[in-house]
């Protein structure tokens, strides 16, 4: 667990929207604008599984461009990117407790595997493009004419019935809860079309998305469907930066429990508490003044925090912890675990306490 005083964080205005980013974008805009500044990392650690998702994407994508052209160029990449991953992860106090990768990404070792069927899947298909088409692109740049929407898609083919965009996901690619592939992916590859138009003039007969299992997905759309999603990304640009202009950051938030859940940047927002409830859909996370601490039996130590008329007790500290704040301090704590008994909680290994100034 790491303790620290809770910095000031400002989001800075956008000057494009990429269309992987849209949906999230217009859930909440602060979270993605504090993420997309990238000089500022976040309050929180990220997890182990998404550097995975982000190495498994880096390989696919210079497999498309040729950089990864059999199975031991394959293998000596993963081996490389693991170890530049670790060596950065080395250097954060929040991320340096989740080395070695292979132990602590959930189904490393199975999405490792998936990786490669994809990659082999992948330079048999180039093999065989090279030779009979030549007509296969990677990574090609798309953006409206005004240069405020725009994006990398990940594969364009060409063939007798027409341009077929591609693009690849190391996560899951089915919405669990419909079946269905999932709107932030729908949505990204329609805009992707229009995109496509507007810089060729012409609209691609067809758009997929493509998961581990290497199966293909279709995703059917409208055109004109298509160019209304890009009007609606310029126009929320336009709000966001607005409302940065005037100095309204924080109604740019829109806290909901799924945003929240994977958002870094929540220790420094402000309306993120006002709307949090105890509902256990809401991350476990608790704000108070510190009115106890004290070690327990296991050598851990145990604290307690009071917030109006709420006690909490939250067990499992390191004992070597020594900025803890003192008693009657303002102190916020995430990424708890949660008792049995209402009002107790434990510390994971993802929990990090910020003192408030």
């Amino acid at each position: 667990m790491m303790i620290a005083s809770l910095p000031k964080i400002i989001a800075k205005p956008l000057t494009r929207i990429s269309p992987s980013r849209f949906l999230s974008l217009k859930n909440c805009p602060l979270r993605e604008l504090l993420t997309a500044n990238g000089k500022r990392d976040p309050l929180l650690p990220g997890s182990p599984s998404a550097k995975i998702g982000t190495l498994i994407h880096n390989l696919i994508e210079d497999t498309s461009k040729g950089f990864i052209r059999n199975e031991e160029e394959m293998l000596e990449k993963w081996e490389m990117k693991i170890s530049e991953i670790e060596h950065t992860m080395r250097k954060s106090s929040l991320e340096n407790r989740f080395i070695p990768l292979r132990i602590h990404a959930h189904n490393y070792d199975v999405k490792k595997e998936s990786c490669f069927a994809l990659i082999r899947n992948l330079i048999g298909f180039k093999q065989y493009s090279g030779k009979a088409l030549g007509l296969t692109k990677s990574e090609v740049w798309v953006e409206s004419p005004d240069k405020q929407v725009g994006g990398f898609i990940d594969l364009v083919r060409q063939s007798s019935s027409g341009i077929h965009i591609v693009d690849f996901k190391s996560g899951t690619v089915f919405d669990e809860q419909w079946g269905i592939v999932k709107l932030e992916y729908v949505l990204q590859l329609r805009m992707y079309a229009a995109l496509y138009y507007k810089k060729f003039k012409v609209w691609p007969a067809r758009a997929s998305v493509i998961g581990l299992d290497c199966y293909e997905k279709d995703v059917d759309f409208i055109p004109d469907e298509c160019i209304l999603l890009i009007e609606q990304a310029i126009s929320l640009l336009r709000d966001i930066n607005e409302k940065l202009l005037l100095g309204q950051n924080q109604a740019l938030a829109n806290p909901t429990p799924n945003s929240c859940r994977y958002c870094g940047f929540r220790p420094a927002c402000d309306k993120y508490w006002e709307t949090k409830s105890e509902h256990p859909l809401w991350p476990i996370d608790v704000r108070g003044f510190i009115s106890e601490i004290k070690p327990s039996n296991n050598g851990k130590l145990t604290l307690k925090i009071r917030d109006m008329d709420s006690f909490f007790t939250i067990r499992g500290l390191d004992n070597t912890i020594d900025d803890i704040p003192k008693i009657g301090a303002k102190f916020s704590i995430y990424n708890l675990g949660r008792d049995t008994v209402p009002g107790c909680f434990y510390a994971t290994n993802y929990t990090v306490g910020y003192g408030h100034n």
